[in-house]
């Protein structure tokens, strides 16, 4: 899938805002998710660095480390 760089930044800037703003991992997850789902890998990994930042409860980021674990195994 092709993305619209201009489509993509407008769509989500509001919710980056937020997201930075509450400090919630997985609202940087849901953008991490967004970008993965655009090819944008490098952004990506930044919103599941921040998201790994986070504080959190272990147990409820089983999707954020499966995707995190991915980014590990595409830069090795």
């Amino acid at each position: 899938m092709e993305a619209n760089d201009n489509n993509l930044e407008c769509e989500t800037r509001e919710y980056k805002n937020l997201a930075l703003e509450e400090n919630h991992w997985f609202m940087y997850h849901k953008i991490l998710s967004m970008y993965w789902r655009y090819g944008k890998m490098e952004e990506a990994l930044l919103y599941a660095n921040k998201a790994l930042n986070c504080n959190f409860k272990y147990e409820m980021m089983n999707r954020l480390f499966a995707r995190y674990s991915t980014f590990v195994g595409i830069y090795e």
